[in-house]
């Protein structure tokens, strides 16, 4: 009983350690596309912590954003392109270093 309580624990406790993962996306497979990626999340503001990056916060609404430059990176949008889309949907408080 008490070892099948320790294998339940364990296990438990691999599930929420990968649970508490910041970015679960695949890397980009062109290197251009990735050091964008990862400029960006360092350059768009989480609007729920405010001062902190995007590539550096937990907030589901990060993860949401890391999520959408991923994709529109991906989809060969260009650094102003992606950051022209957020400031028109969030406003210019989005990026760290507003225009």
């Amino acid at each position: 009983m008490i070892v099948r309580r320790c294998w339940y624990a364990a296990l438990l406790a691999v599930f929420m350690s990968t649970a508490g993962a910041l970015d679960t996306l695949v890397p980009l497979s062109d290197p251009a596309q990735q050091a964008l990626y990862d400029r960006l999340t360092e350059e768009v503001r989480c609007l729920v912590c405010q001062n902190q990056p995007i590539g550096d916060s937990s907030a589901p609404l990060a993860a949401d954003l890391r999520r959408e430059i991923h994709a529109m990176v991906a989809a060969g949008q260009s650094e102003r392109e992606t950051q022209q889309c957020l400031t028109d949907r969030y406003g210019g408080f989005v990026l760290d270093k507003p225009r």
